[in-house]
C-alpha cells in the first residue's frame, strides 16, 4: 500500500524511544516529523544498558553493529558479598538458543541517539526539528493537531498520528488530561563515574556486578571509557550532604576499603531522584504515549528505557500493519498490551529488586546453580519474556 498523500506521523521527543519510533516508520516508507524541544541532542550521561531484545530491534534498524563495536559487551553478571566474594554468577551465553544477542550492552544513550539522528537524516521522508516543543495535541477526526512552540512563536501542525515520547513530564500527556500516578521512591540515586579500572580493586570482576552487605547494595557497571558506581541515598539526606566529600567517602567505604578508590580518577558525581509511575492510559484517539511518558521505574537493570523502545517497536509496527490494511483494532490492542506489560510486569519486577533486596538476593542465589532456573532468571532479567517478537526485517509500505 502506498502512503503518498497521507499526513506524516508526528513524534514528540528525540530520545531513544522517539527516534526508534521515527526510524521504524520512516524505513517502512511512512513520512515522519520529529520535534525535540532542546536545541540539540542531549549529551548528558543517562541510561546505558541495552538488553538482548532491544539489541535485536537496533539490529533491524541497522544500528547494532556500531553500538556493539563501540560499547562494552556484558556476558557475565556477578553478585558479590561485602568482602567481594562471589555469591552468584550468571553467564548470559545460556540464552544463545533464544536470541542472536545473548549479552547486554553498556553504551551511552547520547551516542545511540546521535547514530539514530544520522540514520533519519539519510531518509528523504524523515525530518527532525530541534528547538520545537510539542506543548499540546488533540485528535481531530482522522487527523492529529499538535501545538508546537518554536523560538519564533507557536504553530499548529497536522499529522495522521502522534507518538508522545516527550518524557516523564510529558506536555502531550498533560494536555490530554491523562493521569500519571507517580510515587517517589524513598531513596535517591548517587552515581560516581571513575576512570579507575575496578578490576584492580576486585580482580575478576564482571562488567556488571552488584555488591551486597548488611547496609545495602552497590551497582558497578563498566562503560567503554569508565566505570559507574551507583549507590542509594537514604531519605533525609540532602543533595548537598550526599555530594559532600566526607559523606561520599564514608558511603563508598561501606563497599570498598579507604585505599581502594582513587578520588582523582573520579570523572563526575551526581545525584537524581527516581520514581515509579504509570499513566492512566497510553492512548487517546490517534495519540500514543511511549517510554517515560507512559511509565517510570527505578534505574536497576535499565529496564524502563528498554521497555520504552519495546513500546515503540510494538505500537509503531502495528501502525505500519494498519496502514497496510490491517484493522485499527489490532493497533489499539497492541497499545493496550504494552500498557498492561508496564503495569503488571515492568514496575513490579523492578520494584522487587530494590524494595525487597534481601528476598531478591536469596532468589538470585537459589537460581545461580540450577541451569533451568538460571535460564529463566536471565530470560526475565533480559526482558525476553515481555518484549515484542522482533521480525527479521520489515517490508516497505510501498514495497
Amino acid at each position: 500500500m502506498s502512503v503518498a498523500g497521507h499526513d506524516p506521523v508526528l513524534v514528540a521527543g528525540a530520545g531513544p524511544v522517539g527516534l526508534v519510533t521515527a526510524l521504524l516508520l520512516a524505513r517502512a516508507g511512512v513520512r515522519v516529523r520529529v520535534f525535540e524541544k532542546r536545541e540539540a541532542l542531549s549529551r548528558a550521561s543517562r541510561a546505558s544498558t541495552f538488553h538482548p531484545p532491544t539489541l535485536a530491534i537496533l539490529d533491524e534498524l541497522g544500528l547494532a553493529d556500531t553500538a556493539v563495536s563501540a560499547g562494552r559487551v556484558v556476558r557475565e553478571i556477578q553478585y558479590l558479598d561485602g568482602a567481594h566474594q562471589v555469591l552468584a554468577r550468571f553467564d548470559l551465553s545460556i540464552l544463545e538458543t533464544e536470541t542472536p544477542f545473548p549479552f547486554r550492552l553498556h553504551y551511552e544513550q547520547a551516542d545511540l541517539t546521535r547514530d539514530m539522528v544520522g540514520a533519519l537524516r539519510r531518509l528523504p521522508n524523515a525530518e527532525v526539528r530541534f528547538g520545537a516543543e510539542v506543548v499540546g495535541a488533540e485528535t481531530v477526526g482522522s487527523q492529529v493537531s499538535a501545538d508546537i512552540r518554536f523560538a519564533a512563536g507557536r504553530e499548529k501542525v497536522t499529522g495522521s498520528w502522534l507518538f508522545a515520547a516527550d518524557g516523564a513530564r510529558s506536555a502531550v500527556r498533560e494536555s490530554l488530561g491523562i493521569e500519571f500516578d507517580e510515587r517517589p521512591y524513598g531513596t535517591r540515586v548517587l552515581r560516581v563515574m571513575t576512570r579507575q579500572d575496578l578490576d584492580s580493586v576486585i580482580p575478576g570482576i564482571a562488567p556488571l556486578s552488584y555488591v551486597f552487605n548488611d547496609e545495602g547494595s552497590c551497582s558497578l557497571l563498566e562503560m567503554p571509557d569508565c566505570w559507574r558506581i551507583i549507590l542509594r541515598v537514604p531519605a533525609g539526606i540532602s543533595e548537598r550532604q550526599a555530594l559532600d566529600r566526607d559523606w561520599l567517602g564514608e558511603r563508598l567505604g561501606r563497599f570498598f576499603s579507604s585505599s581502594d578508590l582513587r578520588e582523582p580518577d573520579f570523572v563526575s558525581v551526581d545525584i537524581f531522584a527516581v520514581s515509579s509511575a504509570i499513566a492512566g492510559e497510553n492512548r487517546a484517539g490517534r495519540i500514543f504515549l511511549v517510554g517515560d511518558a507512559a511509565h517510570l521505574t527505578n534505574t536497576r537493570g535499565g529496564m524502563n528505557m528498554n521497555c520504552g523502545i519495546h513500546d515503540a517497536y510494538a505500537i509503531a509496527g502495528a501502525l505500519i500493519d494498519t496502514l497496510k490494511g490491517s484493522p485499527a483494532s489490532m493497533l489499539e490492542r497492541r497499545a493496550d498490551e504494552r500498557h498492561e506489560i508496564a503495569r503488571n510486569e515492568l514496575i513490579p519486577r523492578t520494584d522487587q529488586k530494590v524494595a525487597r533486596a534481601d528476598d531478591w538476593l536469596r532468589e538470585v542465589r537459589g537460581c545461580a546453580d540450577d541451569p533451568d532456573r538460571s535460564r529463566e532468571f536471565l530470560r526475565s532479567a533480559s526482558m525476553l519474556d515481555i518484549a515484542p517478537r522482533v521480525k527479521p526485517h520489515r517490508e516497505s509500505l510501498d514495497g
